[in-house]
């Protein structure tokens, strides 16, 4: 399971990335043959942290109050954005 188990959890975190900052679910081009798409990488990022689960909570929580202060036409790599917000919510 390349999920770890934790499929449905990503794949909520994804669509939320995807449908609040226009990301893309596939990486970008130069990095598409190395990282998998967004709600696998992100279950592998949770998992294999060992962090608890709720740094990942806490990720969501980031990832919606940064929505509120982007620009609407701002572009982000939704892979970049998921793993900075995690690493923010780690601290």
């Amino acid at each position: 399971d390349p999920c770890f188990g934790h499929k449905a959890e990503a794949d909520i975190c994804a669509a939320f990335i995807v449908r609040t900052f226009g990301c893309s679910t596939q990486p970008e081009a130069a990095y598409a043959s190395i990282l998998p798409p967004l709600s696998q990488y992100i279950a592998q990022v949770v998992v294999l942290s060992n962090l608890p689960y709720s740094v990942f909570s806490a990720t969501i929580i980031l990832l919606q109050r940064f929505s509120s202060k982007v620009k609407e036409d701002k572009a982000f790599v939704s892979h970049r954005l998921f793993f900075a917000t995690f690493i923010i919510a780690a601290q």
